[in-house]
């Protein structure tokens, strides 16, 4: 009788961990793309601006 219940509390430990690990990892990775997207954003505006700089002023 004891067996099982010791099975059964380190499979509900690894179902935690495990649940864990991958909503941390969904949670930094929509962070990043976040952050990527920004930084993307931000570096087509520059580039923009340069555009029409150069075309304005050539």
């Amino acid at each position: 009788m004891k067996k099982p219940a010791v099975f059964l509390c380190i499979l509900i430990a690894l179902v935690v961990v495990t649940s864990i690990t991958v909503y941390l990892s969904f949670y930094y990775a929509a962070k990043h793309r976040d952050e990527t997207i920004g930084s993307h954003i931000s570096q087509n505006h520059i580039v923009t601006n340069e555009t029409i700089y150069f075309s304005l002023y050539q």
